[in-house]
């Protein structure tokens, strides 16, 4: 992917549909795409100049012959709704009486891309996961298997709908240090720890609950 050329499109008859990140406002996603012919191989297209933000869907229904798409994995530090549980959506929005149109309408994003959230096939954001919440009226955990008391550092963070850079910036630390924390491998220092109660306003301990709680679940039970 290294030497971005410019781009040329296919023949506006035969081009694939465009990628749903150029006309939604999708926050956090997982993949790039790339609609650039091939001549050779996937190695040889170049970059989508069109497409350099994210996309989690891979678009399958209708790649010309001489076109095809080239995913690579993004940068996934912030990812998305952790412990997501897509069949909790599908229920709570059933028990709300709205359809996946509605959720979409409300939340700016391709009915597809609910779709897809339903089906475990991508996960929503942590924006797009509070919007929905907002939109059921219920609590952004109740679309996880995690109980609203128990939230991992890192859940403390996206149930308020923050990205990394967000929560860096409101906690007054470099990123780098949130997301070392939110990795659970090291206890977060003092005054990470000071920040991040600050910024989620809830006091040291449970920043260092929420942290225990993470490494639990990523590691199991160790000493």
């Amino acid at each position: 992917m290294a030497g971005h050329e410019k781009h040329t499109h296919p023949p506006p008859a035969v081009r694939p549909r465009r990628c749903d990140c150029e006309h939604h406002h999708l926050d956090q996603h997982s993949w790039h795409c790339c609609l650039d012919p091939l001549p050779d191989s996937a190695a040889t297209a170049n970059y989508c100049l069109d497409c350099r933000t994210t996309c989690t869907e891979p678009f399958t229904d209708y790649v010309p012959d001489t076109y095809q798409h080239v995913l690579y994995r993004a940068d996934m530090a912030t990812g998305g709704l952790e412990d997501f549980e897509p069949s909790r959506l599908a229920l709570l929005r059933k028990r709300a009486g709205m359809t996946r149109a509605d959720i979409a309408v409300r939340c700016r994003v391709t009915l597809s891309t609910v779709r897809s959230w339903e089906v475990g096939r991508s996960i929503p954001s942590e924006a797009n996961a509070v919007r929905v919440a907002e939109i059921l009226d219920i609590h952004p955990a109740d679309l996880t298997n995690t109980p609203r008391n128990q939230p991992t550092l890192k859940q403390l963070r996206q149930w308020r709908g923050l990205r990394g850079e967000d929560a860096a910036n409101t906690a007054g630390i470099g990123t780098t240090p949130l997301y070392s924390a939110e990795t659970y491998i090291s206890p977060i220092p003092d005054h990470i720890r000071t920040s991040l109660a600050a910024a989620y306003g809830v006091t040291e301990k449970q920043i260092t609950a929420a942290w225990r709680r993470g490494r639990k679940r990523r590691f199991g039970d160790i000493t």
